[in-house]
Formats: C-alpha cells, sequence, structure tokens
C-alpha cells in the first residue's frame, strides 16, 4: 500500500513537472513566433468590403507588422482602426500559432468582420449611399447591393433621421410592407410617393406621420378591395386624409 502511494506521488510530480517543462519551453518558443501573414474571415456570404481592403487598411496603419513578434502585437487597436471602416458593424482579432519546428513556427492574425447591414438606400446626385437601422451612412459599395427600399427625391438629413427612418423601419418590420414596397419619391414638402413592386399604381402617403392607421388601411384595400384584375384599374391610392383612402381611376 505504501509502496502504491509512493509510486503514485512520484508520478504525480514526475506528470506536474512535465507539463511546467513543457508550458516554459512554449511561452519561450512563442516569444521567438513571427507573424506571418493575416486570415480575413467574414460571417455573411455576400462582401460591401473585400479582404484586399481590410489587409491594405491594416498594412498601412500598423507599419512592419509582418515580420513583428506576434505576442507584442496589439489586436485591439487593430479592432478599433478597422472599425472605422463605414462597412464594419464589428471586427475581433485573434493570434494564433503553428508550432511545427523551431525554424518553422509562424505566426496568424485571424481577423473576423462583421458587415454593418442596410436598411435602405437614398439616390442622389452624387451617387447615393446606405443607412443602417441606426441612422449611419454607408457609402454605394462596388462589390455588393442589396434589395431594400430607394428614395429619391427631395431628401435631407432632418428629414432622413426624423421621419424617413423611422418609415422605412417600420415597413421592414413587416414582411407584407417589406415586400410590396420597391421605391419612395420624396417631395418637397415632406409628402412621399410610394411606389409598389405589383400593379401600376402609385400611393400617395402623404407625410411620415401615423404610419400604423395608413398602412392598415392600405392593407385592408389590398386584401378586400382590390379584386380580380382591379390592381390595373386605379391610378393612384391616396392615404393623405385621415380615416380614408382615396382610389383614382385612370
Amino acid at each position: 500500500m505504501k509502496r502504491r502511494f509512493l509510486y503514485n506521488t512520484i508520478g504525480l510530480l514526475f506528470i506536474l513537472v512535465f507539463i511546467g517543462v513543457t508550458l516554459g519551453f512554449t511561452a519561450a518558443e512563442r516569444k521567438k513566433i513571427l507573424l506571418n501573414n493575416l486570415q480575413i474571415v467574414f460571417d455573411e456570404p455576400y462582401r460591401f468590403i473585400n479582404e484586399a481592403e481590410i489587409e491594405s487598411l491594416v498594412s498601412r496603419k500598423f507599419k512592419g507588422l509582418r515580420g513583428a513578434q506576434i505576442d507584442t502585437i496589439n489586436t485591439r487597436s487593430i479592432e478599433n482602426k478597422i472599425e472605422e471602416l463605414a462597412w464594419v458593424k464589428n471586427a475581433e482579432v485573434f493570434k494564433t500559432y503553428v508550432f511545427n519546428d523551431s525554424l518553422s513556427n509562424k505566426g496568424r492574425l485571424r481577423i473576423r468582420i462583421e458587415q454593418e447591414k442596410p436598411v435602405m438606400r437614398v439616390v442622389d446626385d452624387n451617387g447615393g449611399f446606405y443607412l443602417n437601422v441606426n441612422g449611419k451612412k454607408m457609402p454605394i459599395s462596388s462589390h455588393h447591393t442589396v434589395s431594400v427600399p430607394v428614395f429619391t427625391g427631395s431628401i435631407s438629413d432632418i428629414k432622413l433621421q426624423q421621419q424617413l427612418l423611422p418609415f422605412v423601419n417600420f415597413i421592414n418590420a413587416d414582411p407584407f410592407w417589406k415586400a410590396l414596397f420597391q421605391q419612395v419619391q420624396v417631395e418637397p414638402n415632406g409628402e412621399l410617393i410610394l411606389i409598389p413592386r405589383i400593379g401600376d399604381h402609385q400611393i400617395d402617403f402623404g407625410k411620415a406621420e401615423n404610419i400604423e392607421l395608413k398602412l392598415r388601411n392600405l392593407k385592408l384595400v389590398y386584401t378586400e378591395g382590390f379584386k380580380g384584375d382591379a390592381w390595373s384599374k386605379y391610378r393612384t391610392v391616396s392615404l393623405k386624409n385621415k380615416n380614408q383612402v382615396v382610389c383614382t381611376l385612370r
């Protein structure tokens, strides 16, 4: 019994010493590891911004990054700089190590990118831009386009934030309306003209107010009023008057 206890104790001590030596060796070797390359991965299958643009940004802002000791690299500063890009919602940078022999140990930075999700697009004389749900502007991307409501016409920043963004967020929250509307014309007086995906008519919405009530009345017209080929008989559907829907024949 005593001999077994002694053997077990010696075995445990040997294991602890082995672990300590191994960890010490690994830590020492890790300090020698230099950054070899960047690995950039995206959460989404599409790209508003591509790998080359992110790698170029990191290389410009962090001179001498490649070949630097990987343990000395400040990953948080790299994340902050990448998140300054308009299309990047969140960036996470991880250090990874590849241990082979002492001559070929390599370090890598793995950069995970979460992109912004646009909810509307504004088209103006300068080409336009996208907005996310919180009103952040993103430039038009040459890599990818997304199907969101397109706004044209007389659009100021005040209208965007106070009227149009709440309107489009309400629309996007309902699958029925999100599927129906494709374009919104903003008049100088702030009234909205909606162009639906189906039919050959327009909707005079009026100001972006009483949104829920107006759309509830409009849904009744679509589901109960327009039967058969009625879609093609009307030129406009007006929601400008409270509690009233006025349909104008062609």
